[in-house]
């Protein structure tokens, strides 16, 4: 009887130990390819609270409008450009993925409230716009720490009412 009691703790820890160590593992990425406006918005939407670090592959081409991510998360966020349509292969070449605000707004905003890093790379921002105060026309990256990489992009055409017409970091 004494046994068989022991043998139902030592299984019970057993499971609790296996348990514990399961639920200890840390997240893993989300890595979403992306082909259109609607595809980088909804990557962008989701990644925003989904618990865990972020990759967002754009595809070549040109995406119309203004992008924004913004965060209450830790994690890290990459958008990167450059990828054939099923983001398999990758040319990185700032010309062959464009997201062109058409002066209605900034281009890309990226925003997290706490440590969570950015990396941007391969994108040309274009015609992108701030008024009243704004900053950051092509791309506006704001966080209260962590870092950020802005590597092998492009410039264009964009303006800021106040501070970085092509892009701005921003320490809240």
């Amino acid at each position: 009887m004494i046994d068989s009691w022991r043998r139902r703790i030592l299984g019970t820890t057993a499971w609790l130990f296996v348990f514990l160590l399961y639920s200890a593992v840390p997240s893993h990425a989300e890595t979403y390819c992306v082909t259109s406006v609607n595809g980088l918005n909804t990557a962008l939407f989701y990644a925003q609270t989904n618990g865990q670090d972020d990759t967002i592959k754009i595809a070549r081409g040109t995406y119309s409008g203004t992008f924004v991510y913004s965060s209450a998360e830790a994690f890290s966020l990459s958008v990167l450009g450059g990828y054939d349509s099923t983001c398999n292969s990758r040319t990185l070449d700032a010309d062959n993925t464009i997201i062109d605000a058409g002066q209605a707004g900034p281009c890309l905003v990226l925003t997290s409230t706490v440590a969570g890093d950015f990396e941007v790379q391969g994108i040309t921002f274009q015609n992108g716009e701030t008024t009243t105060n704004g900053d950051g026309g092509g791309l506006r990256i704001q966080s209260d720490e962590g870092d950020a990489t802005v590597d092998s992009n492009s410039f264009k055409n964009n303006h800021a009412d106040s501070e970085g017409g092509g892009a701005l970091r921003l320490r809240s």
